[in-house]
């Protein structure tokens, strides 16, 4: 069976999916502040997310062998 999604793209889908109940929950370590803890969830979820258009895009202008 195959997947709808690339394998790869469902760490970045529960990435997004904690950085939004992070964000609706106010929880954070106790190293790190709200704001700082939320602002690194939420950029590593755009930079992952960024990364997998990047790459979907550079398969797409491959030639097909």
């Amino acid at each position: 069976m195959k997947l709808p999604l690339p394998i790869i793209s469902l760490p970045t889908i529960v990435l997004w999916v904690l950085a939004i109940i992070v964000g609706l929950t106010n929880y954070h370590p106790s190293f790190l502040s709200y704001r700082a803890f939320t602002g690194i969830l939420f950029s590593l979820a755009v930079l992952a997310t960024v990364y997998l258009i990047w790459r979907g895009i550079r398969n797409a202008n491959k030639p097909v062998r």
